[in-house]
């Protein structure tokens, strides 16, 4: 490593390695010590640290001598610097229009949006058109001569199914992003969400209207009598029949359905368009999944409620908890009304 001579005026040399600091006290030693301080470009605060702690204790003359300041050596590492100087920038950047609305803003991009719904659509086709006739099949059993019970069991067995494969697509597209330390998916106990779910139940009689006018509206479709084959299996049914189909539309369906379209959907479209233009994109891409058109606008209504207190409250209990309200209002009018 070369070396940097010094003339001084005495006619004296002193010689410095750009690596090495010098070791002489005296005048040669500082004016040396500057040097090599300017040729390493080191920032004091963050750049000497420990380092130089160890080859310097606090009270050497050395340090007097390189023209430190007191409590120089006492810095913050260069890593901790560099992390508080990113910090600082980050909290002085405007948040998103959907940050600052209530959606935290997704770090991945429109591919990432598409392969999750893909898969999920994908499985959620795969499991109910594929595997359950196949393993019908494989058993011997016939579905049109399942029992009211075998038929509610089988629902049961569908959404357990729906929800575990959900929640699995979810984790291993998105796990290399940890969302939930980015605060996506949030879940959370506290707060004032309660009242804003009793608030959202009062639109359950004008959707149920709805329902009902979509019925006249699309009379021919097909399974167009799912309702009243529910309502006959209700009907008819014993507890263990009550119970699954209550678990079915009480806390399987509201989870996956919640976790899908409302906690990955709704929240990464936020980040590309507008927050009321992403409410209407995914209620419709919620309703659609229905694969129903006598449901489709009361499911559309539906879809944007529940985005609205999602974004209100930043919580997806509400929602999950609403939709699960308005299964059971649907069950308990069934069971209830006349004829």
């Amino acid at each position: 490593m070369s070396s940097l001579q010094l003339r001084l005026g005495s006619g004296r040399e002193c010689s410095t390695s750009y690596g090495n600091p010098p070791r002489n006290n005296n005048r040669c030693q500082r004016t040396a010590s500057r040097r090599w301080l300017r040729h390493q470009r080191l920032w004091v605060p963050t750049s000497i640290g420990k380092d130089a702690a160890a080859l310097y204790p606090p009270g050497d003359g050395n340090l007097r001598g390189l023209g430190l300041p007191a409590g120089a050596c006492e810095g913050p590492e260069p890593e901790q610097s560099l992390g508080r100087e990113r910090s600082e920038q980050v909290e002085k950047q405007p948040l998103p229009s959907s940050a600052q609305e209530g959606l935290p803003k997704v770090p991945w991009g429109f591919g990432k949006i598409f392969q999750v719904m893909m898969l999920w659509l994908l499985a959620y086709i795969i499991i109910g058109h594929v595997v359950v006739p196949l393993i019908l099949g494989c058993l011997g059993v016939d579905r049109l001569e399942l029992t009211v019970r075998s038929h509610a069991v089988l629902h049961l067995c569908l959404d357990l199914s729906q929800l575990v494969v959900t929640l699995s697509i979810l984790w291993s597209c998105l796990r290399q992003f940890r969302p939930r330390s980015l605060g996506l998916f949030p879940v959370r106990l506290r707060g004032l969400w309660p009242l804003a779910v009793v608030l959202c139940c009062a639109t359950f009689p004008a959707v149920d209207w709805l329902a009902h006018q979509s019925m006249g509206w699309f009379p021919y479709e097909p399974d167009a009598n799912w309702a009243s084959n529910l309502e006959h299996s209700l009907s008819i049914g014993d507890w263990v029949t009550n119970v699954a189909y209550f678990a079915v539309v009480s806390l399987c369906a509201p989870i996956w359905e919640e976790a899908i379209f409302r906690g990955f959907l709704l929240t990464s479209l936020a980040r590309y368009m507008p927050t009321p233009a992403a409410v209407a994109v995914s209620s419709v891409v919620f309703a659609l999944c229905h694969f129903r058109m006598q449901t489709f606008l009361p499911l559309l209504v539906l879809g944007v409620v529940f985005s609205a207190v999602f974004i209100r409250t930043n919580n997806l209990i509400p929602p999950i908890l609403l939709h699960s309200a308005w299964n059971m209002y649907v069950l308990v009018t069934l069971v209830l009304r006349p004829g």
